[in-house]
């Protein structure tokens, strides 16, 4: 009987103890999962032709494309229009000054008009004085003269 056990348990410890040189088996089945790539068939094959085929005459479209998405059009575009934003606040605060500027032009000039008008008035009216008060020293010189 102790043989029987003996050597179920020197399988087991030959089990347990490392080997030196592998089983021809297992180094199949190392090399099936090292090596494991496909073989493209043959309809693979075709369909990457036709996939350059069909793709060639688009190539120079691909290429902008490409430059395109490395340049970041969209980053350009926001740029853009932060710069445009900023050249109309510009133009809208400048237009604002202006129209200030010319708000107070035209208050100035109606303040001038008012003022002539009024200095016209006063000369007309200090005119007329003038002219009644001289048209009665005339009568009166042109009176003097005759009598006397």
């Amino acid at each position: 009987m102790e043989s029987p056990n003996s050597s179920i348990g020197q399988e087991k410890e030959g089990d347990q103890q490392p080997r030196e040189f592998p089983i021809p088996d297992e180094i199949d089945k190392s090399k099936e999962n090292s090596d494991h790539v496909p073989l493209p068939s043959t309809s693979q094959q075709e369909a990457g032709t036709r996939h350059t085929i069909t793709t060639e005459p688009f190539q120079p479209i691909l290429k902008v494309l490409v430059d395109l998405e490395r340049n970041d059009p969209d980053q350009n575009l926001e740029q853009e229009n932060l710069v445009l934003k900023e050249a109309g606040t510009h133009l809208r605060q400048k237009r604002d000054g202006l129209q200030v500027q010319h708000n107070k032009q035209l208050s100035q000039l109606r303040f001038f008009e008012q003022a002539l008008e009024l200095s016209q008035e006063k000369l007309t009216s200090v005119l007329d004085n003038w002219n009644h008060f001289s048209s009665l020293n005339f009568a009166r010189l042109f009176n003097e003269e005759r009598q006397g």
